[in-house]
């Protein structure tokens, strides 16, 4: 590897460790719905570990990994965008906040904005591969925290993930970035069967 590279690869692999760190320190004392004692900071490791195990990171460099560590800050904690634009860049603050829905928006609007959100011209393969990601660990937790939820609800939950994940497909601009991830979700989803 030439210098150059080397460095730039160091500088990113930095960016990774400062965007788990920012996280922990915006997400201190949150801890999973549902989860008793679980830390808020295991949601956004869980959606890293996906993505690592997916082509994105491959296709889309470790960006994917800081905005993944980050994704809910905007939405959960009291930093916003300014903040995460002043400690690692625009683009990334960008990201973050197209994977923003404010916290009081709940069930059909949620879904609709997430949607609206994967279908724009504008959004990047990176942003619809951290949303499957996110979904998908969220379908894990719901499953494995068990929560005391009708059935209905856990169905909605199930069917607008799927609607969001198949948004993110049809829109993707290069679909093997997202296909492996949208499998695994389909696979998440599947899994409920067992419940």
């Amino acid at each position: 590897m030439v210098e150059a590279e080397w460095k730039v690869a160091v500088h990113r692999t930095e960016d990774v460790l400062k965007a788990l760190e920012f996280a922990a320190m915006a997400h201190r004392g949150q801890v999973r719905d549902g989860a008793e004692g679980v830390p808020f900071l295991q949601h956004p490791c869980d959606v890293v570990s996906i993505l690592r195990g997916s082509f994105a990171p491959r296709m889309l460099g470790n960006e994917v990994y800081v905005v993944a560590f980050l994704h809910d800050v905007i939405e959960d904690t009291p930093y916003g965008y300014r903040e995460i634009a002043r400690e690692f860049s625009e683009d990334i603050a960008r990201d973050v906040q197209l994977l923003t829905t404010d916290p009081h928006v709940k069930g059909t609007a949620k879904t609709d904005h997430q949607i609206g959100v994967m279908l724009r011209a504008e959004t990047s393969d990176l942003v619809r591969c951290v949303k499957l990601a996110d979904k998908i660990a969220n379908l894990r937790d719901l499953k494995r925290y068990a929560p005391d939820w009708p059935e209905d609800r856990i169905a909605r939950f199930k069917a607008r993930s799927l609607l969001v994940g198949s948004a993110a497909l049809e829109r993707a601009r290069n679909r093997s970035n997202v296909e492996g991830l949208y499998a695994s979700l389909i696979e998440a989803h599947a899994a409920f069967s067992d419940r």
